[in-house]
């Protein structure tokens, strides 16, 4: 439910149109984007590390890079994938730069 005007909450943003659901109707099954463009970090130890690995092949990142991708900087999980896919030989860390890469 929206108690403040769509200016205050998002003034970089307008409201092209909106859906309403009555009783009648139902919900759309469709997802909601990520605010701002962010994707969702993925809650399944699996889906982390696939979406980690396929980000670092993009490019290296250092840890708070990689959390600024993902909405509500899922910091700790991060270290914690990265460590696990360190110790599979799917990544390596750089101590000079801090960053991580992707292996092979």
């Amino acid at each position: 439910m929206r108690w403040l005007r769509l200016d205050y909450q998002a003034p970089e943003t307008t409201q092209v149109g909106a859906e309403l659901v009555t009783d009648k109707t139902e919900a759309p099954k469709a997802a909601a984007p990520a605010a701002k463009g962010k994707a969702v970090f993925p809650k399944s130890l699996p889906e982390q590390l696939k979406m980690l690995r396929e980000t670092l092949a993009e490019r290296p990142h250092a840890v708070d890079s990689l959390a600024e991708l993902f909405k509500r900087k899922p910091r700790k999980s991060i270290e914690e994938g990265l460590l696990s896919l360190a110790a599979l030989k799917l990544a390596e860390h750089e101590q000079k730069t801090d960053t991580w890469y992707a292996m092979g």
